[in-house]
């Protein structure tokens, strides 16, 4: 074992006191986590919002498909029909 002078030990304290989060420092980590939890819960209201859309978008995309061919063989039977 070591022997260290007081010196030595208070300031090898005092380096490690140098180290250790005041109340404040704690306080201010809590206000950023709570700051980026509700910017999550935004972030997960937009892509709720989105993929309402995105399915909305799809949905009218396959109607228009389904009408677009249902026409197409409409006018192929019309032109068949009238040969």
């Amino acid at each position: 074992m070591t022997t260290s002078t007081a010196g030595e030990r208070i300031t090898h304290l005092e380096t490690e006191m140098n180290r250790v989060a005041t109340k404040a420092d704690v306080a201010a980590v809590r206000t950023d986590i709570e700051a980026v939890r509700t910017d999550m819960e935004t972030v997960r209201t937009d892509m709720a919002r989105m993929q309402t859309s995105i399915i909305k978008w799809m949905a009218g995309m396959v109607i228009g498909i389904v009408l677009s061919v249902g026409l197409g063989i409409a006018d192929l039977l019309v032109t068949i029909l009238a040969s």
